[in-house]
């Protein structure tokens, strides 16, 4: 029996018997149990016990939990959702049921899958992803007079537009970090070491890969989104008097009595979320590699599916969650798997609001996840769709999106926002830079509720950092490590100068860096210079783009060896460390 598996070939004959080592270990795993009375389990702190959110558990895998995989139940999440925000999508879809066939590895002497949904043209009868209309009407959030503001000091900003293609966050133990992601995500492992640091580079569906055609031999050229996951270390910037290694052992011990207790915490709202549309592989390895996380189920409105989060963290406490509706159910004979609970845990943070299932597995075959798995020895690629950014309750979402609205509305301008239960959540999108129709969510969420360590809370984690930001950068200077918490979005149309206009303005420090490189452009033809800021609520921004000379006449380069990576005092007055308006295009 395969979660998920609709086609009318039974699902039996897709799901390989699960091994003895696993299902043991399954059954030794502290979160994978049989229902236990919450009163007579100590593993349940009081608290846990008088809410009862450990109550109404559903056992994965009898006859009940499928017969409510293919029911809609009244009073889902996606159904406390305000009726003009709910997300709509062309009622044709695609193709109908085919987009919930079981996975499987393409025919590639072919060239092509052969299953319809697994095809790159666009599903029949739906709109093309480009046009299609997959958001209510407009609730705003924040206010757009801010906007205006931004406008009135850099008039193009009002039309600018943005992709994202990367996620960094900082680590004490990157290159751990790095191999875990490699391991269990499938992403490509490109870590780089310096004499200052370390950075652990991963990406997700490389920008291209060759697959040699096993009928003619001819190497055929796969393009993929190319998404960044980097953990990164500098042991010269400054984290302040806490440091780096101290915060990360406050999320790991937070994690840990997650797992322990089967407790959501605070901490998990700051993660990437990867999509696969088959995670049976992924489960299994969770279970060999005796690997903890959370598992949390609930209903979504949007395609009238049962999703699953598991939710686990990397070697230094960083959460990486993974959704999927389709799994072998045998794997977890021995949960007791939880829906979302309505104190603490924000079920709706957890659901797209943007693609359905049968549109993420469009956009998996798109951008060639199978063709990646298969040169990945076949174990699945996993795909980026979202990032979440915690927001303290001493700030609000109102606070956090008019950050973006006022400084970077190619951002802000388009968050929804979402109220359920006792948290509130706001959402944009913005493509994917090598698939710019693909797009990717960016939430910010309010989690009040939610599990906080007793060694100290977000609120004292998202406090520290922009204390520390405040007392080591400045306007066009400095740098913090935390600034290493960021998404990397290039720029399409404004220059970085027209953005540092507007920090300027507002108060928000930066520092930009100039390429010294033939042309300016990397291998994909997109400008390389960059500006970095703190961004809000403890997450930052990487700015790729062009810079045109009008804040300032010269930027330095970047030394990712100095503290402030600007370029020693004594490198400072050499020209191969700074680019001027007056240089010739070919230096720049």
């Amino acid at each position: 029996m395969s979660y998920g598996a609709t086609s009318s070939t039974p699902a039996e004959a897709h799901v390989a018997p699960v091994a003895t080592d696993t299902r043991q270990k399954a059954e030794a795993h502290p979160v994978l149990r049989a229902p236990r009375h919450i009163a007579d389990d100590d593993r349940y702190p009081p608290w846990a016990k008088r809410a009862g959110i450990f109550m109404g558990s559903m056992l994965v895998g009898t006859a009940a939990a499928v017969a409510m995989s293919t029911a809609r139940q009244p009073g889902s999440v996606y159904d406390q959702l305000s009726s003009s925000t709910r997300p709509t999508i062309d009622a044709g879809g695609p193709a109908g049921h085919t987009a919930d066939l079981p996975m499987g590895i393409p025919d590639v002497s072919k060239g092509v899958a052969t299953d319809d949904w697994r095809t790159t043209a666009s599903p029949t009868g739906a709109p093309s992803p480009k046009t299609m209309t997959t958001r209510g009407p407009y609730v705003p959030v924040g206010h757009d007079d801010v906007i205006e503001e931004s406008i009135s000091v850099s008039p193009c900003l009002v039309d600018d537009t943005a992709r994202v293609y990367k996620y960094t966050i900082a680590s004490s133990d990157p290159e751990a970090d790095a191999k875990w992601a490699v391991d269990l995500l499938g992403v490509t492992n490109a870590n780089l070491t310096y004499e200052c640091g370390v950075a652990g580079k991963t990406t997700a569906f490389m920008n291209t890969a060759l697959m040699t055609n096993e009928t003619t031999g001819e190497m055929t050229k796969i393009d993929g989104i190319n998404f960044d996951h980097h953990f990164v270390k500098n042991e010269h910037t400054q984290y302040g008097d806490e440091g780096l290694i101290k915060w990360d052992q406050v999320m790991k011990d937070a994690n840990t009595y997650s797992y322990k207790f089967d407790t959501y915490n605070a901490f998990m709202d700051y993660s990437l979320v990867y999509y696969l549309p088959d995670a049976s592989k992924f489960v299994r390895k969770l279970l060999d590699d005796e690997l903890p996380f959370l598992v949390r189920s609930q209903h979504s409105g949007l395609d009238d599916e049962n999703w699953y989060s598991f939710i686990t963290s990397t070697p230094s406490g960083k959460t990486v969650e993974l959704v999927t509706t389709s799994f072998e159910a045998e794997l977890l004979d021995h949960f007791d798997v939880q829906t979302f609970s309505d104190k603490g845990e924000c079920g709706a943070a957890h659901l797209s609001v943007t693609y359905p299932k049968h549109w993420l597995n469009y956009w998996y075959n798109a951008t060639h996840g199978e063709l990646f798995s298969q040169l990945n020895g076949g174990y699945p690629v996993a795909l980026p769709i979202r990032a979440n950014v915690a927001v303290p309750p001493s700030k609000n979402l109102t606070e956090v999106v008019d950050w973006y609205k006022a400084n970077i509305p190619a951002v802000g301008r388009d968050f929804q926002v979402d109220a359920v239960g006792g948290c509130e959540m706001a959402t944009t999108t913005l493509g994917q830079s090598s698939f710019p129709n693909l797009k990717f969510e960016i939430r910010l969420i309010s989690n009040p509720d939610a599990y906080s360590s007793q060694q100290a809370s977000i609120e004292d984690f998202v406090s520290y950092m922009e204390r520390v930001n405040d007392e080591y950068t400045s306007m066009n200077g400095g740098w913090s490590g935390w600034w290493d918490r960021h998404l990397g979005i290039y720029f399409e149309g404004c220059s970085l100068d027209d953005y540092m206009k507007v920090f300027n303005q507002s108060g928000t420090t930066f520092h930009p860096h100039a390429r010294n490189n033939d042309g300016g452009t990397n291998k994909d033809g997109q400008p390389t210079d960059h500006v970095w800021t703190g961004g809000a609520s403890g997450f930052g921004m990487e700015m790729l783009g062009a810079l045109d000379y009008s804040y300032a006449d010269c930027y330095y380069t970047f030394d990712w060896c100095t503290w402030d990576t600007d370029p020693t005092a004594m490198d400072k007055a050499k020209a191969a460390y700074r680019v001027c308006a007056s240089d010739d295009d070919g230096a720049r």
